[in-house]
């Protein structure tokens, strides 16, 4: 009986902690500044893409996008602290180079962007990493299926890691002969050990890690993805299939910056956090909200069909 009293009063406690301090708060987001927000990638693969928008208030109405756009922005790039030149304005806010720029793994980049109503802008200087050491690439089918009743693949990698602290992304691409649609499914770490220690998070369809639990050594990566159709969406609600022929696997070097925006992009929202304070989202751009990333991978074709 004694038991059973101190049960009902614990959930009682709990009961009260979680019910009876309730109270609705209105935010005025008063303290809010409009910035501009400046998100670029540049590698060796594909070059340096810049999109510069500006922050609306946060006050729950929808903006369409093309609203947030910059399209008179003055867009420099540096390279080793060096103007290579200006970019020249594509649509959408996006910017590219209007000169032959091939980024060079080791080499330092930055940007400057200037606009008359939200002035100047700065990116921290990042370098362009070199590609992972992959000695091998491998995919096989196994002899079990998703939870999906759907065949499953495993992609290996085998890396020689550097004596460094390093930050990659293992990506998975499906295509098929009869579209030039693509599909990226859901990447998952099959070793439980290297995602839980070395920090693996998926952010919607790659899967990001760092090699702090082995940093300087050779490692097997072993992933699996399920095999689905490649889609392609026509119209709202009309969705095109075609089968998968070919799996194409990469996997990315990526900076630290890179590897913290996703990771505080993509905190879950679970009973663990529900007495945390919140993270922001990780910047290195100076004056203003956004990332400047870098990347550099190694890319593997495999036939399926």
């Amino acid at each position: 009986m004694k038991n059973n009293l101190s049960v009902l009063g614990l959930l009682l406690f709990w009961g009260f902690a979680f019910f009876s301090c309730d109270k609705d708060y209105k935010y005025t987001f008063d303290g809010f500044e409009p910035k501009m927000t400046v998100n670029a990638e540049i590698s060796p693969q594909e070059g340096l893409v810049v999109q510069v928008s500006h922050a609306s208030p946060p006050s729950g109405e929808l903006v369409p996008i093309e609203q947030l756009w910059i399209t008179d922005a003055k867009v420099e790039v540096f390279e080793e602290d060096q103007l290579l030149g200006s970019l020249s304005y594509q649509g959408q806010g996006l910017y590219k180079p209007a000169f032959g720029l091939q980024p060079k793994p080791g080499l330092s980049y930055r940007l400057e962007v200037r606009q008359k109503t939200y002035g100047l802008v700065k990116s921290a200087s990042v370098s362009v990493p070199l590609a992972p050491k992959v000695e091998n690439a491998s995919i096989a089918l196994l002899d079990r299926k998703s939870i999906n009743n759907l065949p499953l693949y495993a992609i290996r990698f085998t890396l020689q890691d550097e004596k460094v602290v390093n930050f990659y992304k293992a990506q998975a691409i499906f295509h098929s002969r009869l579209t030039s649609a693509t599909t990226q499914p859901f990447v998952e770490l099959h070793d439980d050990k290297l995602r839980e220690l070395c920090e693996a998070l998926n952010a919607v369809h790659p899967l990001y890690l760092k090699d702090v639990c082995f940093n300087g050594q050779r490692v097997l990566f072993d992933f699996e993805v399920e095999l689905r159709d490649v889609s392609f969406s026509k119209a709202l609600g009309e969705v095109d299939y075609f089968p998968t022929d070919f799996i194409e696997t990469r996997l990315y070097s990526v900076t630290e910056d890179y590897f913290l925006y996703q990771r505080t992009g993509n905190i879950p929202e679970d009973f663990s956090l529900a007495f945390s304070d919140p993270e922001p989202l990780h910047s290195n751009i100076q004056g203003g909200y956004g990332i400047f990333k870098a990347f550099n991978y190694a890319k593997y074709v495999f036939a399926i069909r």
